[in-house]
């Protein structure tokens, strides 16, 4: 098992997600647990992220929260969740360098 979670926490997240999936699996370093909460997205924001992963298989983890609670409860969330000794967390609207999650974890 790997020492890092990388969470996003997303909340209507459809028209943003699949470009920060790409900087995600464009990363140099991989050895990474990816867990996103979805803190009940009322868009495609789950199809968006189903269907990137089939077209770009990769081991992920999704939690979908039946009521909104917010971001600060997703990252608690996420917090209580992870197994992992690190944990790093990215907003669903964000997109990383390819060495952003080597050098953080080099760190």
């Amino acid at each position: 098992m790997p020492d890092l979670t990388l969470a996003i926490c997303m909340y209507n997240a459809e028209k943003y997600i699949k470009e920060t999936l790409e900087s995600v699996i464009a990363q140099s370093m991989q050895d990474f647990h990816l867990l996103i909460v979805n803190d009940c997205s009322t868009d495609g924001s789950i199809a968006a992220v189903e269907e990137f992963f089939a077209q770009h298989p990769r081991q992920y983890e999704i939690v979908t929260f039946e009521k909104n609670r917010g971001i600060g409860y997703a990252r608690h969330f996420a917090e209580r969740k992870a197994e992992t000794k690190y944990m790093m967390f990215l907003d669903a609207d964000d997109i990383l360098y390819p060495t952003a999650i080597e050098k953080m974890y080099k760190k």
